[in-house]
């Protein structure tokens, strides 16, 4: 005779329902605390008095706090990928690609220095600093950094 053989009928047609509401409430709590989390970085990043700035492994931009259009004017949407060389000083620019893919192609830390575009119009000389990103199993994912200026 099995244990199932030995429990109400009732429970045994409710236990499966309960476990599996258990579980349901346990990932909707783990969504919850995921989508919390991500609101609260970009809370803070969005505040951040400096350029807050993620790439992917393939060296595209994928996401940008809010500073960059207060201090470009370009919006985040169009700097994704590669767009934010748009405000890069067309005597910077190859360098700053020839710096930036460098670093993606290793993986390694960097820091510049190359002209921006403002908003207000004219360029101003900004730092940009990266730092690795990598998985738990060592593999590369992109960058995370700042401009500053």
């Amino acid at each position: 005779m099995t244990a199932w053989a030995l429990l109400p009928v009732g429970l045994v047609i409710i236990l499966p329902i309960l476990l599996s509401s258990t579980w349901r409430s346990r990932r909707d709590r783990a969504e919850d605390a995921l989508r919390e989390s991500e609101q609260r970085f970009r809370n803070m990043s969005d505040r951040a008095p400096i350029v807050i700035w993620v790439t992917e492994a393939d060296g595209a931009a994928s996401y940008l706090n809010r500073r960059w259009t207060d201090l470009t004017g370009q919006e985040p949407d169009e700097a994704l990928g590669h767009g934010w060389l748009d405000c890069v000083h067309d005597e910077d620019r190859d360098r700053s690609i020839a710096v930036f893919d460098d670093a993606n192609k290793r993986g390694v830390e960097y820091r510049y220095e190359y002209r921006l575009r403002r908003k207000e119009g004219g360029f101003g000389w900004v730092i940009s600093a990266g730092a690795p990103r990598f998985s738990s199993g060592k593999v590369f994912l992109g960058h995370v950094g700042t401009v500053f200026d």
